[in-house]
């Protein structure tokens, strides 16, 4: 009866995600039922919801819903915006609040800062298998080694 719940919910979801976005707004909800409340249900949201925005990209595309060309500038400034938000996750909201307040124009600042929170959790997603394949290629010390490094190299004030 679990696994019924959880397929009716994804599959309205990714309908939902695919015509308006949203879809998280049910599938949220459908998972704390199943795995509880909290992070357990926003971790394996956040999957659910990268698999169900890539079907509905594919689907997209296949039917000639998606011009490419026009898309490829907006893709890339994405990408850029994704990488560099994943890789400042690590330095914590607070000081990439602090500093996007000094480099972040007063007018753009809202957009900048709406970008922060899903970077955020997205560098928190990237930064455990990263961990991991250091930590299972050289160890856990020459990876504590190697993430003091990375952290120490981050800009100063």
């Amino acid at each position: 009866m679990t696994e019924l719940l959880l397929f009716a919910a994804a599959l309205l979801a990714g309908f939902i995600d695919a015509i308006a976005g949203g879809g998280g707004l049910i599938l949220l909800p459908a998972l704390s039922i199943v795995v509880g409340a909290g992070p357990s249900a926003i971790g394996t949201n956040k999957p659910a919801a990268l698999a169900m925005a890539a079907i509905a990209l594919i689907v997209y595309a296949r039917r000639g819903h998606l011009n490419l060309r026009l898309s490829a500038a907006f893709a890339l400034m994405l990408a850029i915006g994704v990488v560099a938000a994943a890789g400042a996750s690590t330095a914590g909201p607070a000081q990439l609040a602090s500093a996007v307040a000094r480099w972040i124009p007063e007018a753009r600042r809202s957009m900048a800062n709406g970008i922060i929170g899903p970077g955020g959790s997205f560098g928190q997603l990237l930064i455990v298998p990263i961990a991991q394949l250091c930590i299972g290629v050289a160890g856990w010390q020459p990876a504590l080694a190697i993430g003091a490094k990375a952290f120490h190299s981050l800009p100063k004030e």
